[in-house]
């Protein structure tokens, strides 16, 4: 049974005091006090999640517990009470922070209304702050990746165990899931930080330049080729070479890049120098490399040097829980860019973005938030501030309603079975992380048999940490 939530009552009129206590005490734990002072003493000792309190007391006035209460929690809501109401009296009350302002007499009713609808707001400003304190907890631990997703947490403990080793790592992910982001925390966590961290995208770069850009050239070696140059892989000699698009590498290229694996050496294209390399190469992909070995597109030996240590990056759409924490993010990263003050999501706009199902994973939401705060006309971004094509397949998604009988029964079996998956594997998810990832353990914490907890673990491809 969830505890009663606290409330302090402040009323010098018995009579009224004692009614408001009988009509509340079963619902809300309630301390009643007849002053000012009295108040004001509570409120130093102990902690409520709701003040009550008539503006006219003895000892100090309803205005100085609001002040009192601000004071010492900003986000307990007080509601003030008067007979004595004016316009000026409820915008000063407002404006130092009080919640609301009722005129005696207090219809009972209406009072338990707004009392719920002040606790509500009491709790969003209360999990906001914790939502604000995680964030910048996870941003001086990895200032540029943000999460609270269990999985994304346990990749993110795999990062900071691989990164000091000198183990090449093959990141896979679609794109904008933020695998060059992880390749520089891969980096950054390494011994190798106050070295450089090249990057190259092997896609950008056409097919007849590339192997000039990765390995240099001599002067004359082709055409245009009028001075020596260093290629990225000897620009990144005592740091991190990131190979993004790896899988877009020419066949020539490939057998290449595995000789410069194995032997830790390049030579210039037109030059017969062998220059020596302390390079780690990190790689990553948007596409299936077993696949492409498969077919004969990528070479297999390749593939095994590449892939030592792999780090699978989930879409967005299966880390739904990161779209709140993601969107704080960036809200406070563009306020500064665009001198903004934009505080928040409407949670009509919130749900809309829970539900698209951003084939542009990260980045594309990074790009929704920045343009919406151009747009925005308010603190407060609304679902008319959103892209075109959120609102259209969210409101498509609405509309498509079974039209028969059989058609309505697979829509419930096919949202049973998704709902139920998604409660599952988070629940395995956040079980072994409370456990330490350890199976026994988990299992007998939450009452399972371990063969089946391993099953679930397999069914949902839960990534574990590494040791």
């Amino acid at each position: 049974m969830s505890e009663k939530k606290r409330i302090l009552m402040v009323e010098d009129e018995t009579r009224l005091l004692r009614l408001l206590e009988i009509n509340l005490h079963t619902q809300y734990a309630v301390t009643t006090v007849s002053d000012g002072q009295s108040a004001i003493e509570e409120i130093r000792r102990g902690a409520f999640d709701l003040i009550l309190s008539d503006i006219r007391l003895p000892g100090a006035s309803g205005i100085d517990v609001l002040k009192e209460s601000v004071r010492k929690n900003s986000e307990t809501p007080v509601i003030l009470m008067t007979a004595y109401g004016t316009v000026e009296n409820a915008v000063a009350a407002m404006k130092i922070g009080a919640f609301d302002y009722l005129l005696k007499p207090v219809r009972i009713n209406e009072l338990k209304m707004v009392i719920e609808k002040a606790l509500r707001f009491g709790e969003l400003k209360t999990e906001n702050r914790r939502l604000r304190q995680k964030i910048r907890t996870l941003e001086k631990r990895f200032p540029e990746f943000i999460t609270v997703n269990p999985r994304m947490q346990a990749i993110l403990k795999n990062v900071r165990e691989v990164a000091p080793t000198q183990a090449t790592v093959l990141i896979m992910g679609k794109s904008g899931t933020g695998k060059e982001l992880i390749a520089r925390m891969i980096h950054q966590f390494s011994d190798r930080s106050e070295g450089p961290f090249v990057p190259i995208n092997c896609a950008a770069i056409p097919a007849d330049l590339l192997e000039s850009e990765l390995f240099g050239h001599e002067k004359g070696a082709f055409t245009g080729a009028v001075r020596q140059k260093k290629g990225k892989f000897e620009l990144a000699d005592g740091g991190t070479f990131f190979l993004d698009e790896v899988a877009e590498l020419p066949q020539n290229l490939q057998a290449k890049l595995l000789r410069v694996l194995e032997s830790h050496h390049i030579t210039h294209v037109g030059g017969t120098h062998v220059i020596e390399l302390d390079v780690r190469v990190v790689a990553a992909t948007n596409r299936d490399l077993k696949e492409m070995v498969q077919t004969g597109e990528f070479r297999k030996d390749l593939f095994y040097r590449l892939n030592v240590v792999k780090i699978m990056l989930p879409e967005l759409k299966e880390r739904v829980d990161d779209i709140s924490v993601l969107v704080e993010h960036f809200l406070r990263k563009f306020n500064r860019e665009l001198k903004k003050d934009i505080q928040s999501v409407s949670q009509e706009a919130l749900q809309m973005l829970f539900a698209y199902s951003w084939p542009g994973n990260i980045r594309e939401l990074e790009n929704v938030v920045y343009r919406a705060m151009l747009f925005a006309d308010g603190s407060v971004i609304q679902p008319r501030h959103l892209p075109e094509e959120i609102q259209e397949e969210v409101s498509r998604r609405k509309i498509e309603v079974p039209q028969t009988k059989e058609e309505l029964l697979q829509a419930k079996k096919n949202l049973k079975e998704q709902v139920i998956g998604e409660l599952e594997k988070h629940f395995i998810e956040n079980a072994l992380q409370q456990n330490d990832w350890n199976i026994s353990k988990t299992a007998r914490s939450v009452g399972m048999d371990r063969r089946q907890l391993q099953n679930m673990i397999r069914k949902y491809e839960i990534v574990f940490p590494t040791k």
